[in-house]
């Protein structure tokens, strides 16, 4: 084969040397670079090319294969990390390059909004985009290609994501934690909703309640949607087991729906070949484990109350006080009514259980103050048949804010008059 002369060779000692052309004629097949008639590398039809610049390709070398983000995903975080393969060398001599990455605004391709050289790893070479260099609801493209000495590679096919800045966490259980024993065989979990970021459409809270803290014995999972007021309550469908040490923690998610919020945007105007992915589906990571123990089968509330007929309330006399808790006979109603947040207001909600309780025994009903209105969210358990100073219990707790929570906090004979509750 022959050569014409160069002005300049340089030669390194080992199986490494290189030899740099100096015109177009033909070239060593051990050499890294030559130069190529073709203006970068094939160009796979995955979305249109906006009109990137193409450099005339001097360096021996593959395109490098990107992996990650993939073509036509909807990338929810900002701190991007681009993956491509690495690239190799087509000719016998061992060489390391560089990989340059490049990401464009779809819209406008002139300069890189990023552009990134980093040496080659074995196998996988990575970018990583900094915070603030993505704007979110654009259309990106990206490539790379191999570097050496200032001679280039072909570059990769270009591939294009949109971003959708979205996320959920996870909610922070609020009860029952910390071990406490609660009164019934079948608590009910509140837990504070977690951030959410960018449009996901409706989030739900998912349960995990297990025998032990690694959750490899589940005992049920539980799932609703999360409540506007900032926190969600969710209930058993059965009595857990007596005298036993529960653990549970919560997700955040909008999985599994049969709606989730579409990415914002009219997608005909997306560029052809891309697909962009219509529904962010998100799960945030697990919450801190949370604890408790359920009360002795003697100890414990009962969870569904025996509803005898209705009858005459108890003569004067009769056993009091404090009245039985009957926090059980609360949630119930809160699950039935969807209290709080489905519409009902704490009137009538308290209303309804005051009704539910009448139904188990005649002295339960509302209490009026001594100032006139009605308790709104107090009922009330007439002592020893006499409708004066009745014993009173309030049954929401935060019920002038917007995150009210059912509970059972007995006030005591502490005024007022009592009222029946039909």
């Amino acid at each position: 084969m022959r050569f014409q002369t160069c002005s300049v060779c340089v030669v390194l000692a080992s199986l490494t040397a290189v030899i740099v052309a100096c015109d177009s004629g033909p070239m060593s097949p051990t050499a890294p670079t030559s130069q190529s008639a073709v203006g970068g590398g094939a160009l796979v039809a995955t979305i249109a090319d906006p009109g990137l610049s193409q450099e005339t390709v001097m360096l021996k070398a593959t395109a490098p294969g990107l992996v990650s983000p993939g073509d036509g995903v909807v990338v929810t975080d900002p701190a991007v990390v681009l993956t491509a393969t690495s690239p190799a060398t087509l000719y016998a001599v061992p060489w390391a390059f560089q990989v340059r990455f490049e990401v464009y605004v779809h819209s406008n391709p002139g300069q890189p909004i990023h552009s990134d050289m980093v040496p080659q790893g074995q196998e996988l070479t990575t970018s990583t985009l900094s915070v603030g260099t993505l704007e979110d609801l654009t259309l990106y493209v990206w490539r790379a290609r191999a570097e050496s000495d200032g001679a280039f590679g072909p570059w990769s096919a270009i591939y294009g994501f949109n971003t959708a800045f979205a996320s959920v966490e996870p909610p922070t259980p609020l009860l029952p934690v910390g071990g406490i024993v609660t009164s019934t065989l079948s608590p009910f979990f509140t837990l504070k909703n977690g951030a959410v970021t960018g449009d996901v459409g409706t989030v739900l809270i998912e349960v995990e309640l297990a025998l032990d803290n690694t959750f490899t014995s589940d005992v049920e999972i539980l799932r609703t949607h999360t409540r506007s007021r900032g926190e969600t309550n969710l209930f058993l469908s059965k009595d857990l087991m007596p005298a036993t040490r529960y653990y549970w923690r919560g997700r955040s998610t909008n999985k599994n729906l049969p709606e989730t919020s579409l990415l914002p945007g009219d997608d005909s105007t997306a560029p052809s070949g891309f697909s962009p992915q219509t529904a962010i589906q998100l799960t945030s990571d697990w919450s801190e484990t949370a604890t408790f123990r359920t009360p002795t089968a003697e100890a414990a509330t009962p969870t569904t109350p025996s509803v005898p007929s209705p009858g005459p309330s108890a003569p004067s006399g009769g056993s009091c006080c404090p009245p039985p808790n009957r926090l059980a006979v609360v949630q119930q109603v809160a699950a039935e009514t969807g209290y709080p947040g489905s519409g009902i207001n704490v009137t009538d909600f308290t209303q309804a259980v005051a009704a539910r309780l009448a139904q188990e025994d005649g002295d339960w009903g509302r209490r009026i103050n001594d100032s006139g209105p009605l308790g709104k969210d107090t009922v009330a358990y007439r002592v020893g048949g006499q409708n004066d100073n009745p014993f009173s219990i309030d049954i929401v707790a935060g019920a002038t804010t917007s995150n009210p929570v059912v509970h059972w906090n007995e006030h005591g004979q502490v005024g007022g008059t009592w009222t029946p509750a039909n």
